[in-house]
């Protein structure tokens, strides 16, 4: 029998009641509105059980064992659900969950934090980890998992018609937005961004004026945004602004609805002239946004829909912008690095371009971090182009210029290492390997580079 039930009935009731019965709202609680549903009796669960089939098993020996005792089945399989989630074993959560609700329904005073629990068991998604990649066929959200626990599609679609239920049976509009908000986000992982947002639409509507229903709303216009249908996200934007205005992220929310509207006046026509039509949207951003801010908004839209030949114009541009703050030109100037080399099959034209650039950011970058980033970027391009002697002459600037010794200068002397070996020049490197040995013997390219050197003198490594 399966560890983690209460060892007694007395100690099941008494969990049972801290569970459930402290979860309640409290007094200081404001009541929340009673939404008008149908006949309670009249709600399904729409998961077939058998979908479950060894978990039953182990989940009806532990309430037949406890139930012998006298404990109720109905704290039993809820006790049992609660463990087992918390162990992560949600499969075996998720199936004490929903034999709870096919046996007591809707109306059990468990009910309605029951179906939320088995929302949470059939899809255990980490909320607070969020990737989202911007493909070519549109956005992907890439699911993390609460302690890893990743779940099938088939699971996920159990949790939508979980997340229909517990709609549907709850007794106040916050609640059935919670539900209508994970509905939201499990649909997102399906991959079904209409459905998503179609949720979250509903969240909006049938929780109006609860907190949940706000980020409903919030969630709907961001689904909208990166599905590129910026007048609609900024029609959810302006219902947040006007229906919470005391909410804490509605100064973003301005700023956000400003650039959603600028996304939307951007016509087919723009990509005909790309520069021209960041210059002209700048004038006419002006009095809210700097200029290297629309840029920045600019670029993120075009990467999205990957408009490769207009990035590389427009970043082309932002680079030459003497006026703009630094931390602008020196994101133009990666941009530019970053679309350049991205592409397949890289021109030799590209490549030299990339490497001008970057040692134009080998000045500009504010850190010494970002120095040595750019440094150690331009030796690659400049390796793949075999410009050792340029790549060996930005090392040594950089090296020369670095102040922290124990990380960066270690670095740089490596890379110069490498880049010596691989141009073929063997004494150089093997005379600059015995300084680096000497100065830094603990470091974890020493050991890589002796056996280097072990193996090209025919030594055992």
């Amino acid at each position: 029998m399966p560890i983690g039930i209460a060892r007694s009935c007395a100690a099941l009731c008494v969990l049972g009641a801290w569970l459930f019965g402290a979860l309640s709202l409290s007094p200081a609680e404001e009541p929340q509105p009673t939404v008008k549903t149908e006949d309670l009796t009249a709600a399904e669960l729409a998961i077939d059980l058998d979908t479950f089939a060894g978990q039953r098993e182990q989940v009806e020996a532990v309430v037949a064992a406890d139930s012998a005792r006298g404990c109720s089945r109905a704290d039993v399989l809820a006790i049992y659900g609660r463990t087992s989630a918390a162990s992560g074993q949600f499969e075996r959560s998720a199936a004490a969950y929903a034999m709870f609700l096919k046996e007591f329904g809707a109306t059990h005073s468990y009910s309605e934090r029951i179906a939320m629990r088995l929302i949470d068991s059939l899809a255990p998604l980490d909320l607070d980890n969020i990737q989202i990649v911007h493909a070519a066929d549109g956005p992907q959200y890439r699911p993390a998992w609460r302690m890893g626990k990743e779940t099938s599609s088939a699971r996920l679609k159990q949790a939508v018609a979980a997340c229909e239920y517990a709609a549907a049976i709850t007794t106040t509009e916050r609640d059935r937005g919670k539900a209508l908000l994970r509905l939201g986000w499990i649909q997102r992982a399906l991959g079904d961004w209409r459905a998503s947002t179609a949720a979250w639409d509903r969240c909006a509507s049938e929780a109006r004026g609860q907190k949940v229903a706000a980020h409903g709303l919030w969630m709907a216009a961001e689904n909208l945004a990166w599905t590129e249908q910026p007048a609609a996200a900024a029609e959810r934007i302006q219902r947040f602004i006007r229906e919470y205005p005391n909410d804490g992220r509605v100064r973003s929310a301005k700023a956000r609805l400003a650039t959603l509207q600028a996304v939307a006046r951007r016509g087919p026509e723009w990509l005909n002239d790309p520069v021209g039509s960041l210059r002209t949207e700048i004038e006419q951003r002006k009095e809210d946004r700097e200029a290297g801010d629309v840029y920045r908004s600019v670029i993120r839209w075009l990467q999205r829909r990957h408009e490769t030949a207009a990035v590389l114009a427009v970043s082309r541009w932002g680079v030459t912008q003497s006026d703009w703050p630094l931390t602008h030109r020196v994101a133009a100037g990666w941009d530019l690095v970053d679309t350049l080399l991205a592409q397949a099959d890289v021109p030799e034209a590209g490549k030299f371009e990339a490497a001008d650039v970057l040692e134009q950011l080998m000045e500009l970058e504010p850190s010494e971090m970002g120095k040595v980033n750019a440094t150690l970027r331009l030796c690659g391009v400049l390796k793949g182009l075999a410009q050792f002697e340029r790549a060996e002459a930005a090392l040594l600037r950089m090296e020369e210029k670095a102040t922290e010794p124990v990380v960066r200068k270690p670095l740089l002397m490596a890379e110069r290492i490498q880049l010596l070996l691989d141009s073929g020049r063997r004494g150089a490197a093997d005379a600059l390997f015995e300084e680096f040995s000497a100065s830094y013997p603990h470091h974890h390219r020493t050991e890589e580079f002796r056996k280097v050197f072990r193996s090209a003198n025919g030594e055992e490594k």
